[in-house]
């Protein structure tokens, strides 16, 4: 029994040990996972467009479409004149498009819609980068489908 004791004392300081140094590490970095998730607002950060507006950007050609979900999905199909630059790929595949990308006009970001967070990352990115005219498309390729509006197929 005492060998028993003596183990889970010395996993407990383990434990407790790795424990501090990988908060250490954590406080260090400059990209830290915070210790508590908050919760998704309502309220988006980026300013959305919804189906509407964004089919009245296409047919007047005013914004750039951005397509962020994978090279499958957007094959498979997406919405019309948009160009891919997936979340999981963003810095090699921005780099294809990155002189053609205009600052002076929006760039409209979407991804599957519902819980898809490829968007988010993909416009952040691109704020970071400089772009300032940037719209969120939140309900994404769901919404567009829904709707029925136009699209197109990429042909391999």
């Amino acid at each position: 029994m005492r060998r028993f004791y003596r183990a889970f004392a010395q996993s407990f300081i383990l434990i407790a040990i790795g424990a501090i140094i990988g908060a250490a590490v954590n406080a260090l970095s400059s990209q830290p996972i915070p210790w508590i998730r908050p919760p998704k607002s309502m309220e988006e950060k980026w300013p959305a467009a919804d189906a509407q507006t964004v089919l009245q950007h296409i047919q007047d050609g005013s914004a750039i479409l951005i397509d962020a979900r994978d090279a499958n999905e957007f094959e498979a199909g997406h919405l019309p004149g948009a160009v891919n630059i997936p979340a999981s790929e963003f810095r090699k595949s921005f780099q294809e498009f990155a002189d053609n990308l205009p600052r002076d006009i929006p760039l409209i970001v979407y991804c599957q819609g519902g819980e898809c967070d490829q968007s988010h990352e993909v416009i952040q990115q691109l704020a970071d980068l400089g772009f300032e005219k940037l719209l969120l498309f939140p309900g994404g390729w769901q919404e567009w489908e829904k709707e029925k509006f136009p699209n197109e197929k990429s042909s391999s």
